[in-house]
């Protein structure tokens, strides 16, 4: 059987190779997870906040009782809060006499990461004292 000088480093330069490009396209599935974790913890802080921002604009305090008195159907309020990394804004469409819609938005995160959003909504209705309650054939809803 004739020798074949170089053929062991060949062999050995290409398990080298390839074991190069699978270490690197694991770190790559690393990098990606981590940066897919991170836009779902960011997704969730939206939300909570959203969720959150909904619920303060419905409490007494938050709530202006001048906006249970009658008036045109339209555009209330608009408050905007902000706390870090997350930002949040409610507006309080009235759509009839005792009927209102609460729009929340919330933002987290900051350049260079990709911000997550999310927005929610919800109907009111006015009780016998005048502060809102959510109607309860409705829940939260998404808002794209």
């Amino acid at each position: 059987m004739p020798r074949r000088p170089g053929f062991a480093l060949a062999v050995v330069l290409a398990a080298l190779v390839l074991a190069g490009a699978l270490a690197a396209g694991a770190l790559w599935a690393a990098r990606l997870s981590m940066r897919d974790a991170g836009g779902a913890v960011r997704r969730a802080a939206a939300r909570a906040a959203a969720e959150r921002a909904l619920t303060l604009a419905l409490r007494a305090p938050d709530w202006d009782t001048s906006w249970s008195a009658a008036g045109a159907p339209g555009l209330l309020a608009v408050r905007a809060h902000t706390d870090g990394e997350v930002s949040d804004s409610v507006r309080v469409v009235r759509l009839s006499a005792g009927s209102f819609l609460v729009i929340a938005e919330a933002r987290v995160g900051r350049a260079p990461l990709a911000p997550a959003r999310e927005r929610l909504s919800l109907i009111v209705v006015l009780d016998a004292s005048r502060l809102p309650r959510r109607i309860t054939a409705h829940a939260w809803s998404i808002m794209p």
